[in-house]
């Protein structure tokens, strides 16, 4: 049984991640896990999606270098923190990595509203 993603418009945009390359790890168990990651390499960069919940979703760009995490990036040319629906919308809109009006100037992504990790 898979679990009830909320909101419903969320299952098109999970679907549409994975048609664009995401791979999909669930953190705890299948039939009720604490947290969906998505990851795509895109370039010399990383997108992530942390899915926590219908409001508590982040999604970020980081560099792909030897400090890259996909758990808690420290650095970010990209950072969204919100809905799942806007932050994947957000995402859905971001310039190809390699575009000339993709931001590249890496910086400290705010964690003053994010739940720990």
């Amino acid at each position: 049984m898979r679990p009830k993603i909320d909101p419903p418009e969320a299952a098109e945009l999970l679907r549409w991640a994975r048609r664009s390359g995401f791979t999909i790890h669930i953190v705890g168990q299948v039939t009720s896990p604490h947290a969906l990651v998505l990851v795509r390499f895109a370039g010399g960069y990383i997108d992530i999606v942390h899915l926590r919940g219908a409001d508590r979703t982040e999604v970020a760009r980081i560099p792909h270098d030897e400090h890259a995490s996909i758990w808690q990036p420290k650095l970010v040319t990209f950072h969204y923190y919100g809905s799942v629906l806007d932050a994947l919308n957000a995402l859905k809109c971001l310039p190809n990595p390699l575009d000339e009006t993709a931001r590249q100037v890496p910086y400290t992504p705010p964690r003053d509203s994010t739940p720990p990790h």
